[in-house]
């Protein structure tokens, strides 16, 4: 699920290589927990570190480093994978994000961008898009699709049977209509997998 991502201009430490670069992505979340996922279009950056702007007085701590280095570029004389894309996972990063937001409903992030190599001027990240992943919900009862779902109802129906017979008759007659009530339950005519009919 995409969250809503903001990313600010490029900012350069000086005209001219050699510098520091930086930009400043603001997610809009509950929480830390819900990111998940930044992906973005590498533009010759050979590599990135992330720290987290926390609010004024968080421990003390107004910055927050939970990526010391990560490589985008293979070797950063050569442009090959220059303009890569790239999915950087919450399980990549070395230190976890802190849980409160900076702001109401928001997580800021600067990314500094390094490129040791004079080849490349400008570099920079593109196309910023944080994403949270959506809880998987199966489908509730009323009309089951699929050869699983459909299995499992007729087995319900045939179980809520016997335990009416069981109610209704001795226990002699109950077990000489089991087998009956059994097979009837009509098994695939092929192997089924669990995710079947789950959707």
């Amino acid at each position: 699920v995409p969250l809503e991502t903001r990313a600010g201009d490029i900012v350069h430490s000086s005209p001219s290589w050699p510098r520091k670069t930086h930009i400043d992505v603001r997610i809009i979340c509950r929480t830390a927990a819900d990111f998940e996922c930044l992906v973005f279009q590498n533009y010759y950056t050979a590599s990135i570190g992330i720290v987290q702007r926390l609010a004024q007085g968080a421990a003390g701590r107004p910055l927050h480093t939970v990526l010391a280095s990560y490589p985008l570029m293979r070797d950063p004389h050569c442009e090959d994978d220059a303009r890569g894309w790239h999915a950087l996972r919450r399980v990549q990063l070395a230190q976890p994000l802190c849980g409160g937001p900076t702001g109401p409903g928001e997580i800021v992030l600067r990314l500094w961008l390094t490129q040791p190599s004079p080849s490349w001027e400008d570099i920079a990240l593109h196309h910023l898009q944080a994403y949270s992943f959506a809880p998987v919900r199966l489908r509730s009862a009323g009309a089951p699709r699929g050869s699983v779902n459909a299995l499992l109802l007729e087995v319900r129906q045939k179980a809520a049977r016997l335990r009416e017979l069981a109610e209704e008759e001795d226990e002699k007659e109950l077990l000489q209509k089991m087998p009956e009530i059994i097979k009837k339950v009509r098994l695939p005519s092929r192997p089924i997998r669990l995710t079947d009919g789950v959707s």
